[in-house]
C-alpha cells in the first residue's frame, strides 16, 4: 500500500498524527508525504482519518515491492 498525502500547514498537528500512525502501522517513508507499507489498512485507522477530516487530502494506492537481483 502506498499512502500519499498533502495536508495543509494549518492542519499540522493532524499531519504529524498521520505520520506517527503510519509508522506504528509499519509504513516506511519514501518521501516526506509518501509512505509504503502493509495492506489492508485497519478500519479503525480509516475511521480515525475520516473523523479528523483528513480523507480529502489522502490518496491510497495498491502496490507491490520487487527485489531486483
Amino acid at each position: 500500500m502506498i499512502v500519499a498525502f498533502d495536508v495543509p500547514e494549518r492542519k499540522r498537528s493532524q499531519r504529524d498524527w498521520l505520520r506517527a500512525e503510519l509508522k506504528i502501522l509499519g509504513f516506511i517513508q519514501l518521501q516526506k508525504s509518501v509512505w509504503f507499507g502493509p495492506a489492508p489498512l485497519p478500519k479503525t485507522f480509516i475511521l480515525a482519518v475520516r473523523d479528523i477530516h483528513l480523507l480529502q487530502y489522502i490518496k491510497f494506492y495498491r502496490a507491490n515491492e520487487y527485489e531486483v537481483a
